[in-house]
């Protein structure tokens, strides 16, 4: 009784230091660690209780009646939503209120985009990893569906500037002028989660790479677009697929949702994790993490290591010795079945430190997949 007292109590004081907010927001985490992660509240919802909380006027406060950085997109379902990022104690709650007032501007910590100027490659990074896939301009020297690690110390966005650097002064990406790098080689391999067809332990890889690129999210907090790679053949049969990617502001992982098409009746695919001069590799029933020397040829003997990682909720098959330089996971699909799954990355000279590190990162992905934060408003 008691502590549902103070409860009421604090809930009405926070209200009314809040401006006449009049929405409150519980934030519940039921995992074993605190969680710092990017959350949505659905302003169509908030809308049947709250007509005057809107879109265009929608901020969020914390318990001390402090606007917080919020940022209010469509989703792709066209449904507008507020996203903020929510710091939640280990198996506790944390309280926030949602009200009418002014957004403050707030700088974009997530990026994603095409890269015309750079051979069509498609770029994305928050302020602690950065990828990279490969586009139509690439293809007279590779092609392939994987995903290229670019490693950083981390704290702020690099992509746009290492790529400027490149085109116009050619001052490689490849070599570590204070920001990271690119050390990470994919080759042949899939990379860091890139995903194709298996047939008889052989990757049946698309023979281009992805044709185009839409934006879906391009918000501040979290970003997402979708890859479409035009049919090529698999055995006997047609495929095409449809890469959709996620970026949020927090943490090493990005969410990615396959959705391949074709005329066979279920196909079976391999994400994948390379491995190059492999120090360190664990595996469960639906991962993989791979701690790995540098690959690519420009590496220097000083640039750490690098952590990749993939997870595959329900996935059916993992091998980490039957194709060539690859970690797989395997799962089995209908034409038109999203496939989701999630990849990651780390450097032993940014916030992954080592193995250990790295597998308990991993470790706490897929918690928070399997048990999301609980958002009540």
């Amino acid at each position: 009784m008691k502590r549902s007292i103070l409860y009421a109590l604090s809930l009405s004081l926070l209200l009314a230091g809040c401006g006449g907010a009049k929405s409150p927001v519980t934030v519940t985490n039921p995992s074993d660690f605190g969680r710092r992660e990017v959350v949505r509240i659905d302003l169509s919802k908030v809308a049947a209780n709250q007509p005057g909380i809107t879109p265009e006027n929608a901020v969020v406060c914390d318990t001390k009646g402090k606007d917080l950085e919020c940022d209010v997109r469509r989703g792709v379902d066209s449904v507008p939503y507020l996203f903020f990022i929510a710091d939640v104690p280990a198996s506790g709650t944390s309280r926030y209120v949602l009200e009418k007032g002014k957004r403050k501007a707030m700088q974009p910590l997530v990026m994603s985009r095409p890269v015309p100027e750079r051979y069509d490659d498609a770029a994305f990074e928050n302020f602690q990893v950065a990828f990279r896939t490969y586009g139509r301009g690439l293809e007279w020297q590779t092609i392939s569906p994987g995903i290229d690690v670019w490693v950083k110390y981390g704290g702020k966005l690099v992509m746009d500037g290492w790529y400027s650097r490149e085109v116009k002064q050619k001052d490689s990406y490849h070599v570590d002028h204070g920001e990271g790098e690119d050390c990470y080689k994919v080759g042949k391999t899939l990379g860091c989660g890139g995903s194709s067809p298996m047939v008889d332990d052989t990757l049946a890889k698309p023979d281009h790479n992805f044709a185009s690129y839409v934006k879906l999210v391009d918000g501040t907090l979290e970003q997402s677009f979708s890859l479409k790679y035009t049919p090529w053949s698999v055995g006997k049969n047609h495929v095409s697929l449809t890469k959709t990617i996620t970026i949020t502001a927090t943490g090493n992982f990005c969410k990615a949702e396959d959705v391949y098409e074709g005329d066979f009746d279920t196909l079976y695919i391999a994400v994948g994790v390379a491995k190059h001069d492999v120090v360190d590799i664990r595996s469960g029933h639906d991962y993989v993490t791979v701690w790995d020397k540098p690959s690519e040829t420009k590496a220097q003997i000083n640039d750490g290591f690098v952590a990749a990682a993939a997870y595959v909720p329900g996935c059916d098959t993992v091998m980490t010795g039957t194709v060539p330089n690859n970690a797989i996971l395997l799962k089995k699909i209908v034409p038109g079945q999203k496939l989701t799954y999630y990849f990651g990355s780390g450097w032993s000279k940014g916030n992954i430190k080592d193995p250990e590190t790295w597998a308990e990162t991993v470790r706490k992905l897929r918690e928070s997949v399997e048990h999301p934060l609980i958002v009540e408003y």
